[in-house]
């Protein structure tokens, strides 16, 4: 998804489904207002961002701006212009979002 930023209001705008195993591809121009994207990565699969000639990395670099992985595991970003990734949130970062179950 894009995170999209307007008049002080931050919101998403959730990219179609494309049907291929293991990547999203965004078509159309950018949304007014995108800061970075977010995506997941499953359980088996690094929480860092992917590398590579099509990664994240690449990604951020392009479109200039950051590229979030969330996972249960961890919050990482890839910044355009830097090599290694850094760390958002560490495990259990989703703990206080967790409503408790009633009595």
């Amino acid at each position: 998804m894009w995170i999209v930023q307007q008049n002080g209001q931050t919101s998403f705008v959730q990219w179609p489904w494309s049907a291929e195993h293991g990547s999203e591809k965004w078509k159309g121009p950018t949304p007014d207002g995108a800061v970075a994207i977010a995506h997941t990565h499953p359980s088996n699969r690094s929480p860092r961002p992917s590398g590579g000639d099509r990664g994240d990395h690449q990604t951020s670099n392009k479109i200039d701006r950051p590229v979030y992985v969330v996972t249960r595991f961890a919050i990482w970003k890839a910044v355009p212009g830097l090599k290694n990734p850094v760390q958002v949130a560490r495990s259990g970062w989703w703990e206080p979002f967790v409503k408790e179950k009633k009595k």
